[in-house]
């Protein structure tokens, strides 16, 4: 006991003497013995002189300075390996182990802050559920969010301003207005159907010979085509002035004069809403004059809404298929459909050609479109008479209209679903205020209820985050129950929470372990856990990049929008696999499977996928592909569209799955960037990059995963030679290289193999990962024994994706951050 007693009063009077500013003496032994010959005065590699470095840990650029001393010490980064003597373990846990307590001792006193705003897709969606308007796009009217540590989510990154504020005015003000302009009721169900053939879309597509009508299976009667113009501006038109059943389009892409494909452009939405739309189609090969069967077994037809995709679907070969899908239109708003797997390049509108009477290749044949709707509104399932819009119901209470006896109760119903709790009568009052002001001042009734409603969307309690049980309980060390169901909800739906997280927030319930691992399992089997899917994974694998780059068209002709799409839907299908079956971390870097369609199949190499559908495909043996590392979406951004760069992806590897950050290079040290004429190897310019001192030490953890995957070009493909400016074979790829540490490889299998032995590693990135975009907080130097404790739940599924996720959930961390 007495020993204990000891020790207790040895720590106490380290942290004391530290915070007073005196360094530890076994890390002031270390840095003499094993530090200062280069971070001293005279040296000061890194621009860092320990022997000078204050104590003062009160001073926050102190602070951090000897936290990354902790850091690259720990991690074994320094001293360098190449020194000839190194310190032992032994020396090594001496040092630090004081050193730590007395960072503790001044990070304990720092404080956190749980409280952010929301970031502007958090915005739109909580708009959205609020006035029952699913499609409203809103996000564009607000500035950029900033983001720390990879997300938008963090406080830190998360200003306002005055700017802010005003754009909050703005979109606050577009938003009510749409939902105030909702028709008082429910607009009856109807349903249109009308032959594809009759679109207008359809008959330029015929007109521009790029389409064929038909008729009982056949050319269409009434079809003509001449030369029009002349000499070098004469072209070869089209006209159909006939009766067809279908239309055949016979090109993927119908050109830049009519790039949104076939569309139901006949239908006009009554009003905004949820519709139902379905369509027939099949798969044919247009030969002349005749409908042949395809070699293809299927074709696959893309639905989009602008530049949204809707869908992908099949179009099985010679059997007409209905396919369907619902979505929110609006009255302007126009499906396209676009035959995606057709590679052939059409007829042509040659003068010297005869147009579809001399051209053979594959078609799709749209026999018919049908909508049906607006369909069910959204709050028709919360008991409520359905006879009233939702949005008008939502806003004036059960009848729709505005009226002055319940100005009131209407008001702090619509505050409560605001603020995200309960909301007593006295502070709805100075909203109320608002509105009766301004019908003094001859508004209308329902005029003066927008404009205070817009002040409440503009309220601190509606824009940040932790507030919703007040700024005293914001202060104390866990979350009130209002602010943790809002945080749950937010993280897995990016939503706001619903009534039944309400529901027990007010009973006091949730944060019960089991109650709330049972919410957030329901969470996660709602389909607002798709917002969750995909949100996530553009931050955390920074998939939100896709389209910062295109891809050079004469390089990678192959890349279309096919596999744009497809390569996205591959890593957000193989995530929510990993969360759906709760599969181990070691899938991160490789898996025993992909999650591709006909599409990403055809670009990987595997044989025996056809159609629409994503789905999960074995991979064979000796595989290149498997794990995030090699998707065609990780490989596309991690390249500049013409040449990729193993720097880039090392640090991407690094930093997203290893959870290794870097710092940013030494001012005035050019990049690494590759030979654009293909004359001297990526490897060999970073070979000299690395020779420079204040580069290589960096690199030597950087640069291997990414020569590794020099293996894959710009747009995720395998090769095994650079490409020249002029496509011809260049110089072959060494994809060999040695981890830092130990382990050499000579190629994506065998990094990967290396990789996977560390699942406890893996496992600690992500849930730091899942941490951070929970609760807006980067895990800080005190926090990383909490964050261990909660990896070690998830060991007996083998650190399972949907284990890690819960066990952030439901962690002490997860309610005090």
């Amino acid at each position: 006991m007495r020993g204990v007693a000891r020790l207790v009063v040895l720590a106490c009077l380290t942290v004391s003497s530290a915070l007073a500013g005196e360094v530890p003496t076994a890390t002031r032994t270390l840095i003499k013995q094993h530090c200062a010959e280069c971070h001293d005065a005279e040296t000061k590699k890194g621009d860092l002189d320990l022997t000078a470095l204050s104590f003062a840990l009160t001073d926050r650029s102190v602070l951090e300075s000897w936290l990354k001393v902790v850091e690259q010490v720990e991690s074994g980064d320094m001293p360098p390996a190449k020194k000839q003597e190194r310190p032992s373990a032994t020396a090594v846990t001496s040092a630090l182990t004081p050193l730590r307590a007395a960072l503790k001792g001044q990070l304990g006193q720092a404080g956190v802050s749980r409280v952010r705003r929301l970031n502007r897709v958090e915005y739109e969606q909580t708009l959205r559920d609020l006035l029952a308007l699913p499609a409203l796009r809103i996000k564009e009217l607000l500035p950029e969010d900033g983001q720390r540590h990879g997300y938008d989510k963090v406080a830190g990154a998360l200003d306002i301003s005055h700017i802010q504020m005003s754009r909050y005015l703005e979109a606050a003000e577009v938003a009510l207005a749409l939902a105030a302009s909702q028709p008082l009721n429910v607009v009856e169900k109807k349903t249109w159907r009308e032959s594809a053939a009759a679109q207008g879309t359809a008959l330029s597509a015929i007109a521009t010979v790029q389409a064929v009508p038909l008729l009982g299976g056949k050319l269409a009667d009434g079809y003509s085509h001449k030369v029009v113009g002349e000499g070098a501006n004469s072209y070869r038109a089209c006209q159909f002035n006939g009766t067809a059943d279908a239309v055949v389009i016979l090109k993927g892409d119908l050109g830049p004069h009519q790039s949104q494909g076939v569309q139901i452009d006949r239908f006009r939405p009554a009003v905004a809403g949820l519709y139902r739309v379905r369509f027939s189609a099949w798969a044919m090969l247009w030969d002349k004059t005749e409908v042949k069967s395809p070699k293809e077994a299927l074709h696959v037809v893309r639905a989009s809404l602008g530049d949204v995709r809707l869908g992908f679907f099949d179009a099985p070969a010679m059997k007409p298929t209905v396919s369907e899908f619902t979505t929110w239109l609006e009255p302007n708003d126009r499906v396209s459909f676009h035959a995606m797997s057709i590679t052939d390049g059409g007829p042509k509108n040659w003068p010297s050609v005869e147009g579809i009477f001399a051209y053979s290749g594959s078609g799709v044949a749209f026999d018919w479109f049908e909508v049906e709707g607006p369909l069910t509104d959204p709050a028709a399932s919360s008991g409520v008479s359905s006879g009233v819009s939702a949005s008008r119901r939502l806003l004036f209470g059960d009848s729709g209209k505005p009226d002055v006896a319940t100005v009131t109760t209407v008001m702090r119903t619509f505050a409560e679903r605001a603020f995200r709790r309960t909301v007593a009568a006295v502070e709805v009052k100075p909203y109320v205020d608002i509105a009766e002001q301004l019908m003094k001042q001859g508004r209308s009734l329902e005029s003066a209820l927008l404009s205070a409603y817009q002040a409440i969307l503009c309220a601190p309690d509606f824009l940040f985050l932790g507030l919703e049980d007040g700024l005293a309980e914001a202060a104390k060390p866990k979350l009130g129950p209002f602010a943790l169901a809002a945080r749950l909800s937010f993280m897995l739906t990016n939503g706001p929470p619903d009534d039944e997280l309400l529901k027990l927030a007010a009973n006091g319930s949730l944060s019960r372990p089991k109650i709330l691992r049972a919410q957030a399992e329901r969470l996660l089997a709602s389909p607002g856990s798709q917002r969750f899917v995909t949100h996530f994974l553009d931050q955390w694998l920074d998939l939100r990049k896709i389209d910062f780059t295109t891809p050079d068209k004469g390089l990678y002709p192959s890349y279309d929008t096919w596999l744009h799409d497809a390569s996205l839907a591959e890593t957000r299908g193989f995530f929510r696999t990993l969360l759906t079956d709760d599969l181990g971390v070691s899938n991160l870097v490789g898996s025993s499977f992909v999650v591709i369609d006909q599409r990403l199949a055809r670009h990987y190499g595997i044989d025996g996928v056809q159609g629409a559908a994503l789905r999960r495909v074995p991979l064979p043996a000796g595989s290149a592909r498997g794990g995030f590392l090699t998707q065609a979406a990780v490989l596309k951004i991690t390249a500049n569209g013409t040449v990729t760069s193993p720097v880039l992806r090392g640090v991407w590897v690094s930093e997203h799955l290893l959870g290794i950050p870097h710092r940013p290079p030494p001012p005035n040290i050019p990049a690494a960037e590759p030979d654009a004429s293909g004359a001297t190897t990526i490897r060999q310019i970073i070979e000299r990059h690395r020779a420079d001192s204040a580069c290589a030490g960096c690199h030597a953890k950087i640069d291997p995963p990414g020569m590794a995957l020099e293996t894959f070009d710009a747009i995720g493909a395998q090769r095994t030679h650079y490409l020249m400016p002029d496509r011809k074979q260049g110089l072959a790829i060494d994809s060999s290289g040695k981890l830092k540490g130990g382990g050499a490889f000579s190629g994506i299998g065998e990094l990967r193999a290396l990789l996977v032995k560390d699942n406890l590693g893996l496992a600690r990135s992500l849930a730091r990962q899942f941490l951070i975009y929970g609760t807006g907080s980067n895990v800080g130097f005190l926090e990383l024994e909490a964050l261990d404790a909660i990896v070690a739940t998830a060991k007996p599924t083998a650190y399972g994706v949907r284990s890690l996720l819960l066990a952030v959930v439901v962690s002490d961390l997860f309610q005090s951050k």
